[in-house]
């Protein structure tokens, strides 16, 4: 199944496709980002599974929401290297 948009809708008949193939009883963990259309259809699709963010994104999507609102960039550096720190961060992340 090719997805043509972003639209839940879309996402969501996909997914439907998915979980019929699956079943119900299938236990899922399902990792994405943090687009709306897509994790609203998933939850949608499959309320039992276990959902994980994708820290890349997140560090991607803090990075640019920064950017966008005016935070310098020693500023920003200093908020990931809190938040994403290698030994020290709120979340460890490997590169």
């Amino acid at each position: 199944m090719i997805l043509f948009d972003a639209e839940e809708e879309t996402y969501g008949k996909c997914f439907s496709h998915v979980s019929d193939r699956l079943g119900q009883k299938t236990l899922l963990t399902i990792g994405s980002d943090e687009e709306k259309s897509m994790t609203n259809a998933l939850k949608a699709k499959f309320p039992h599974a276990n959902f994980l963010l994708c820290t890349k994104h997140i560090l991607d999507n803090i990075r640019r929401h920064l950017q966008e609102n005016g935070a310098g960039v020693q500023e920003r550096k200093g908020i990931l290297r809190v938040i994403f720190g290698k030994n020290d961060g709120l979340i460890f992340f490997r590169r």
